[in-house]
């Protein structure tokens, strides 16, 4: 086995599965502080998405990357923001470049991913239409404030309709990606160049099984 902090795998005396052939992975989880406290109690979790609620493009899973820069993701207030110090069980994790790389694997192995990823779009497409229709409303001629609260209040249920869809959507995709990986051995994701908010770039690892990752110590807490 070996161990991987930052990038630099180092040989360890350690065995892991039946063949002892996994890799130990070090790094930061990203989160709130609200949610590191969670995690202080009951371990990782998957079924609390939090900021993976909308994502159609990566498994379900625990993710971290190799250092403990923020990279924007967690928490809306950057003063709300921690970083928890990991290590990971992997035993064979999909390497590749970015999302796009992994977005063309996934959908060999499953296509269907791609028909339900083209539904959140039809359907956000159709929304956004509806939206746009009912922002000529306001400039009506005689219009009242009346009229214009009943048209801000079909536009929110406009959103709020949008929302459910995607995120209901998004958990069937995310739930195809894991299956196909695990149905093809993998039990865990690494990006080499993981593009965010802000064209920030990070490596990012992802653990499928949150069993198999552990908190060594949960930073300015």
């Amino acid at each position: 086995m070996q161990e991987s902090f930052g990038g630099d795998p180092v040989d360890i005396a350690l065995n892991y599965g039946p063949n002892a052939m996994g890799t130990i992975y070090k790094g930061f989880h990203q989160t709130s502080k609200k949610a590191a406290e969670a995690i202080k109690k009951e371990g990782f979790r998957l079924d609390i998405p939090g900021a993976r609620a909308t994502d159609t493009e990566l498994p379900d899973g625990v993710f971290f990357k190799p250092h403990s820069g923020n990279i924007g993701v967690g928490a809306a207030d950057p003063k709300d923001i921690t970083q928890i110090k990991v290590k990971a069980d992997i035993s064979n994790p999909l390497e590749v470049l970015n999302r796009q790389e992994f977005n063309r694997i996934i959908n060999d192995f499953d296509p269907k991913i791609t028909s339900l990823r083209r539904e959140v779009d039809a359907y956000e497409k159709e929304a956004v239409r509806k939206f746009d229709e009912l922002e000529k409303e306001y400039y009506r001629p005689g219009i009242t404030i009346e009229d214009s609260d009943a048209i801000m209040d079909k536009q929110d249920a406009i959103l709020k309709d949008n929302e459910i869809f995607a995120k209901e959507k998004a958990k069937d995709i995310r739930e195809r990606i894991t299956n196909a990986l695990r149905d093809k051995g993998y039990d865990g994701v690494i990006l080499t160049e993981d593009v965010g908010s802000f064209n920030r770039k990070t490596e990012t690892i992802v653990t499928l099984n949150p069993t198999k990752i552990t908190a060594e110590e949960f930073l300015d807490q």
